[in-house]
């Protein structure tokens, strides 16, 4: 069985709130039309270039429920400040592999960890509980929509 996209979010520029949407359009080695890092105005923004582990990220819902089950029930899960919320699927595993993103080609950089930012904005608490857990950096390999309730799958198919 296949991961499943739940949400979406982006936001214009670095400091700004995440914005959910009921779907993106991602594009071959930039990300997502209209991110602050496609438009290289996020807060990570360091040179005139994309770098491709700044073009998607990806996080499990089932990670952020834990947290906000434990913690801090009042955030939403737009405020972790990843792209994609996802279901039913190791990200962890993704990394160095190549997968789809609702029929978007993607290749997994590494593991998204929480930081200092996300821990000032969220909570101090998301960086013991969060570690490996926080996410997946991907880049964006072809162009294409992606919508919620999409899937993700890799070359041998997800369980």
């Amino acid at each position: 069985m296949p991961g499943k996209i739940e949400k979406l979010y982006t936001a214009y520029k670095g400091g700004d709130r995440m914005q959910r949407l009921q779907s993106i359009t991602l594009e071959a080695n930039k990300g997502i039309v209209g991110d602050r890092y496609f438009e290289n105005c996020g807060t990570f923004s360091k040179s005139s270039t994309i770098e491709a582990k700044k073009q998607l990220t990806l996080v499990a819902i089932e990670a952020l429920d834990e947290f906000l089950e434990a913690h801090v029930s009042e955030l939403s899960h737009g405020d972790f400040r990843r792209n994609i919320v996802t279901s039913g699927v190791d990200l962890n595993s993704l990394v160095g592999r190549e997968f789809e993103v609702d029929g978007v080609r993607c290749r997994g950089i590494e593991t998204c960890e929480p930081c200092a930012y996300l821990a000032r904005t969220v909570s101090p608490l998301v960086l013991p509980h969060l570690v490996h857990k926080a996410g997946l950096r991907a880049e964006v390999l072809t162009s294409g929509e992606v919508k919620i309730g999409g899937v993700i799958t890799d070359e041998v198919g997800l369980q």
